[in-house]
């Protein structure tokens, strides 16, 4: 199982990487990793395979194809199989590139 440490370690170089939150103020682009839940295989009251739901959220000031396919060549070197989805924020003018994937 890939550990939270090892994607961080993979983007700290070229991104500002933070858990759960940005400290207000953060200059863009950053990426903010959150967990969201498990979906772990069970029977008989014991977990066999735990499985945890984790985004990568992707901040920018604008879409950027060039750090997309960074961030996405980045995934797949580590073995994460992802699904992307992007949003524009209108009030805080910034694009946000969602990842999701589990590990």
């Amino acid at each position: 199982m890939i550990m939270l440490f090892d994607i961080s370690q993979a983007f700290v170089q070229k991104y500002r990487y933070f858990y759960g939150h940005a400290p207000l103020g953060a200059q863009l682009p950053y990426i903010v990793a959150t967990d969201n839940g498990s979906n772990n295989f069970n029977a008989d009251g014991k977990v066999y395979e735990p499985m945890q739901a984790l985004n990568l959220n992707f901040y920018a000031t604008t879409k950027s194809e060039t750090d997309e396919a960074d961030i996405e060549a980045t995934l797949d070197s580590l073995g994460i199989c992802w699904e992307k989805e992007e949003a524009f924020d209108e009030n805080g003018s910034f694009y946000l590139t969602i990842y999701s994937f589990w590990r």
